[in-house]
């Protein structure tokens, strides 16, 4: 089987913060923490198992 490339990567969550939608990039999600472009505070991310 070949090997695809992922091109576009594009995550959103809402921060548990101020609430706001904020982007969540894949370095962030691979490292299961991300920063709120809003507040600025930082949060845990991690992909549901289900997907």
């Amino acid at each position: 089987m070949k090997l695809g490339e992922i091109t576009q990567f594009d995550v959103h969550a809402k921060c548990p913060h101020c609430e706001n939608e904020t982007t969540v990039y894949q370095s962030e999600l691979k490292d299961e923490e991300a920063d709120c472009q809003h507040c600025d505070e930082s949060f845990q991310v991690k992909l549901d198992a289900d997907y």
